[in-house]
C-alpha cells in the first residue's frame, strides 16, 4: 500500500547533493524497517517558492502491510514524516516560516502602551 508525505522544506535542499543525501537516508530508514517498509516509490520536488524560500516535495513509499491494517500503516507514516523532519534539521533544510510583515493599526489613544477603546468612533 503506497503512501505519501508532503514535506515543505527549504529551497537549500533542492541541490544535487543535499537531495540525494536526503533520499539516501530515508532509503536506510527504509531498509533498516524491512518489516514495516517495502520500498520508496519516488521522491520527487512538486513545486519551488523562491520568494519564502522553500520548496515541496513529495515522497511516496509502499507498506508491506495492507490497507486493513490502515490503523498501524498511518502510525508508522507518522514514524516516517517524524524521521524525516530530523533528517531535515540534521541537514539544515527544515523550513521555518518567515515572521508576518503585517502592520495592524486599530485606531484609538494609547494609553500606558495598550489600545484604549480601537473600535470607538470609527
Amino acid at each position: 500500500m503506497p503512501l505519501s508525505i508532503i514535506m515543505k522544506l527549504h529551497f537549500s535542499l533542492h541541490d544535487g547533493k543535499n537531495t540525494r543525501k536526503f533520499q539516501d537516508a530515508v532509503e536506510n530508514y527504509i531498509s533498516d524497517n524491512p518489516a514495516v517498509w517495502d520500498s520508496l516509490v519516488y521522491f520527487r520536488c512538486e513545486g519551488i517558492n523562491n520568494d519564502d524560500e522553500y520548496v515541496m516535495y513529495d515522497l511516496a513509499v509502499r507498506s508491506r502491510h495492507s490497507w486493513q491494517l490502515a490503523t498501524r500503516v498511518l502510525l508508522e507514516r507518522g514514524q516516517l514524516h517524524q524521521f524525516c523532519m530530523d533528517v531535515s534539521k540534521e541537514f539544515k533544510v527544515q523550513f521555518d516560516s518567515p515572521t508576518s510583515q503585517l502592520v495592524f493599526y486599530y485606531g484609538g489613544n494609547l494609553v500606558d502602551g495598550a489600545v484604549k477603546d480601537f473600535k470607538k468612533n470609527l
